[in-house]
């Protein structure tokens, strides 16, 4: 073909570029303060503290929670990386759940049966804009007494039964990467209705808040002074307060290439096409796709290698199971422990999604994606 195939494309408007000069005449703080209540806005949440990353942001939230050692978080094993890693670093342990094997989720069923006097949070992740498992998870942490964490970076400006998402959760995080529809580079923002939490996160960003453990004797007035030194800069948060002024567009932009992609690639009978649940049209942060139980991790990897020959830009989609690579040893999980979770991650390829992506293109990739599934077939047989 002419041209690659981006797997992302944020869209860069005369608008961006006024914004990122205003912000240089703009008094610290303030866009970043402007972009703190506007993410909140939409959650319908009082309080929004922007951190400078998405795992510097699931940090805080639950530092802010005061959650450390000791304590336990049941987390998906389908989900992010950062997450799991945010749970280590404040020093509690992620215990992990199989996902549902049609939404890929957590659901309250699974995480209820991991629920023990240890279990300090459930943290679960609207993935791929599937958000359709919240409620009931705030249902859950509701009887068990217990802080619900909200990644609803998938899913902003989505509602489930007339809540937006962002309001299910005690604290709910919106990491702004680039491949989501307000890209800003990682500005992450923390939305809550609870202002001493909101205090407290806050602390942690500026370092300063005290450790919600005991520390030793020897670190004296340090402890004052902790946080994750993760301030949001006023140039990204510019970039995502007018990027989110196009918010709606930029949905419904991918809810269009998103639907022609289902209708290609729906009668394909080696793909399992993602249906995330949400009132008023799906969420698309991404587009992935899972190859049949036929197939294996070596054949998902030859045919992305396929793809990129032919300059289509796909790649391993965002589903990892993360119990295994890093933390599996801390729990004692093995291969084979999360069977959903692990044949999901290693059938996943994310193919090239972003607004301005034309019918043309998306013909392109399916062709293309057809072609390496049947030639990775033939080698098979």
């Amino acid at each position: 073909m002419a041209h690659a195939i981006p797997l992302q494309l944020p869209m860069v408007t005369d608008l961006d570029a006024d914004a990122l000069a205003a912000a240089l005449r703009a008094g610290p703080g303030t866009i970043v303060k402007e972009l703190e209540a506007r993410i909140a806005e939409v959650a319908r949440r009082p309080y929004g503290v922007a951190v400078g990353s998405p795992g510097a942001g699931l940090e805080v939230a639950l530092r802010a929670l005061s959650i450390g050692a000791g304590d336990e978080v049941i987390l998906p094993a389908l989900g992010s990386l950062e997450a799991a890693d945010a749970v280590v670093r404040v020093g509690a342990s992620p215990v992990f759940a199989d996902v549902d094997p049609r939404t890929l989720v957590l659901s309250a069923t699974a995480a209820d049966s991991l629920v023990t006097d240890r279990t300090r949070a459930i943290l679960a992740f609207s993935l791929l804009g599937d958000a359709g498992s919240l409620a009931e998870l705030a249902h859950l942490c509701t009887k068990h007494e217990i802080p619900l964490v909200e990644d609803a970076s998938d899913a902003l400006g989505g509602e489930i039964s007339g809540q937006p998402v962002g309001r299910f959760g005690r604290i709910a995080v919106f990491a702004l990467t680039d491949e989501r529809p307000v890209p800003a580079s990682g500005a992450t923002i923390l939305v809550t209705h609870d202002d001493r939490l909101a205090a407290r996160a806050r602390g942690f960003r500026e370092g300063s808040a005290r450790l919600p453990h005991e520390v030793p004797p020897a670190l004296g007035d340090l402890a004052e002074r902790f946080g994750v030194d993760s301030p949001l800069d006023e140039f990204r948060a510019a970039l995502a307060t007018s990027r989110l002024g196009r918010l709606e567009e930029a949905l419904e932009r991918r809810r269009r290439r998103a639907d022609a992609y289902v209708r290609r690639l729906s009668a394909h009978p080696d793909l399992i096409l993602p249906a995330p649940r949400g009132d008023g049209g799906a969420c698309w942060s991404r587009f992935c796709v899972r190859l049949s139980d036929r197939f294996g991790e070596h054949d998902r990897d030859e045919v992305l290698a396929g793809l990129r020959r032919h300059e289509v830009l796909a790649s391993r989609g965002p589903l990892s199971a993360p119990s295994l690579p890093r933390h599996g040893h801390r729990v004692g999980h093995a291969a084979g422990a999360f069977p959903v979770s692990e044949r999901a991650a290693a059938r996943s390829i994310c193919l090239p999604f972003f607004e301005s992506i034309t019918d043309r293109e998306v013909d392109l990739v399916c062709q293309t994606l057809d072609l390496m599934i049947q030639r990775t077939t033939f080698r098979r047989e």
